[in-house]
């Protein structure tokens, strides 16, 4: 009868641990891929701050008309509150 108690407990904790591993793993892989589209994210803004910074720089070497200018100070503001995200 002891090695049957025996054979009985053995399964349970196999299966307990084998229930954990998954769970374990299942956790571990979600991290992992927000972890990478957070770094895919991070690179999407800074491509599109480096696209306004090169069109800012195009801009301080025209003479803007005022709508083109607003619009520009538009971008810088929204270049700016990116830029105070990524520094938190």
């Amino acid at each position: 009868m002891v090695g049957l108690e025996t054979e009985i407990a053995g399964a349970l904790v196999e299966g307990s641990v084998t229930f954990l591993l998954q769970k374990i793993d299942a956790i571990a892989t979600r991290e992992w891929n927000l972890k990478q589209i957070n770094r895919m994210k991070v690179q999407d803004i800074g491509r599109e701050l480096g696209s306004i910074e090169a069109l800012l720089q195009a801009d301080s070497k025209e003479d803007p008309d005022h709508q083109y200018a607003v619009w520009i100070q538009q971008v810088r503001d929204q270049a700016n509150a990116i830029e105070d995200v990524l520094d938190r």
